[in-house]
């Protein structure tokens, strides 16, 4: 998966329901009105750690996250004004 990060909006971090026990990031791209999840393992005792990214919809943001749907709407509508939410 390619993207800008420079053209995203960082939405919330928490924890993956995808992976379990992987730390998950939401940043919604507008342009294509797409979320993706960044995902990383909680660096090991060398600082490693794994990373990985994957498109996902407004539901699982919604249900992982706890984004409202109205949040969201407010988020689509105007992006630039969209403040980050710190759930770690």
């Amino acid at each position: 998966m390619e993207f800008d990060l420079d053209a995203v909006v960082d939405v919330i971090n928490g924890w993956s329901a995808i992976k379990s026990g992987w730390q998950g990031f939401i940043v919604y791209l507008p342009a294509k009105d797409q979320f993706i999840e960044l995902l990383s393992t909680v660096p090991d005792v060398r600082g490693n750690s794994q990373d990985e990214a994957i498109e996902v919809d407004a539901r699982y943001v919604e249900s992982t996250y706890g984004v409202s749907s109205e949040e969201i709407m407010k988020l689509r509508s105007a992006p630039a004004e969209w403040s980050f939410i710190k759930k770690r």
